[in-house]
Order: C-alpha cells, then structure tokens, then sequence
C-alpha cells in the first residue's frame, strides 16, 4: 500500500514538472514506472512516453 501511495505521490509530483517543464528525464522515469501499475497506470504511463519523446516537446524542455 505504501508503495501505492508512493507512486501516486511521484505522479503528480511528474504532472507539476512537466507543467512548468522542468525535469523530463524524472518524467520519463516515472512514466515508465507507472507502466507497471496495470490497467491505468500503463495506459498513462504509455502516453507520457510517447508525448514527451516528441522532439516538439523536447524543445519546449530546452528553453
């Protein structure tokens, strides 16, 4: 449970970073993380992936 807990913390904690865009690479770590965390977990985790492997998004990282 408190791994759980854990995970939902670093979520949303990745979620704030990624507003500001700051961080990528925790990013990417915690999306790949909550790919283990099946069925929700892997979908989000999937998408974060792939949005953030965008070199548009990349970019945007850079500033």
């Amino acid at each position: 449970m408190k791994l759980a807990a854990a995970l939902a913390l670093l979520t949303i904690l990745s979620g704030v970073f990624m507003r500001r865009q700051k961080y990528r690479t925790f990013s990417l770590v915690i999306a790949g993380l909550s790919c283990l965390m099946v069925p929700f977990g892997t979908v989000l985790g999937v998408f974060t992936l792939v949005i953030l492997s965008r070199e548009s998004v990349r970019q945007l990282y850079l500033r």
